[in-house]
C-alpha cells in the first residue's frame, strides 16, 4: 500500500497532473482500483460451494486466507482485498469505507451458504444461521490481527479449526 502517485505515473508512463485529473489522491486511486477488483474478482466463497461438506469448505476458506496473509513472496498477499484488509488501518477514508461495506456483506453471503449446509444436516443442532455467519466472518478479522501478531501458521489453522468446529458437525 506504499505506492505513491509519482510511482504510478512513472510506471503508467503518464504525467502526475494527468493522474490528478482522474484521481484526487492515492486514496481515490486505490478506491477505484479496489472497487473494480471487487466487482470482477472470483467469488471468495467458491471453495465453500465446491466442497461436499461445509466443514471442508470452511477449512479451505480459512486456509486460503491464512496462506495469502502469511505469504512471503513478491505479491505481498496475492489478493488485493486481503492486502487492503491486512492494512485497513492505513487506508484512506474512501477505501476504508469500501472495504467496510464489502466486509458487512460477507455475513449475508455466508448465511446463504450455511443455510444450504443446514438443509444437508451439516451444522450443529440449534445453530442460528445469521449468528454463525457473523461468527465465522468475524474470525477473518481476528485472523488479520493474529497474523499481525506473528502467530505461527499452525496455530492460526488450529484456531480456525476450533471456530469451524463450533458451528459444523
Amino acid at each position: 500500500m506504499a505506492t505513491s502517485l509519482n510511482q504510478v505515473a512513472r510506471i503508467s508512463n503518464v504525467s502526475k497532473p494527468t493522474l490528478y485529473r482522474y484521481f484526487e489522491n492515492e486514496d481515490g486511486l486505490l478506491h477505484d482500483v479496489l472497487e473494480s477488483y471487487l466487482a470482477t474478482s472470483a467469488d471468495k466463497f467458491d471453495c465453500l460451494r465446491e466442497q461436499a461438506h461445509i466443514r471442508d469448505g470452511l477449512t479451505e476458506w480459512f486456509s486460503n486466507i491464512i496462506t495469502a496473509w502469511t505469504a512471503k513472496d513478491a505479491s505481498p498477499h496475492g489478493c488485493l482485498f486481503c492486502d487492503c484488509l491486512h492494512e485497513i488501518d492505513r487506508l484512506g477514508t474512501k477505501s476504508q469505507s469500501l472495504m467496510k461495506t464489502h466486509l458487512q456483506q460477507q455475513p449475508q453471503q455466508l448465511a446463504k451458504i450455511l443455510s444450504h449446509a443446514r438443509d444437508k444436516g451439516q451444522l450443529k443442532d440449534g445453530i442460528d444461521i445469521d449468528q454463525a455467519a457473523l461468527y465465522l466472518t468475524s474470525h477473518v478479522v481476528a485472523l488479520n490481527t493474529m497474523v499481525k501478531m506473528d502467530i505461527p501458521v499452525e496455530q492460526l489453522l488450529a484456531t480456525s479449526d476450533l471456530v469451524v468446529g463450533a458451528v459444523v458437525r
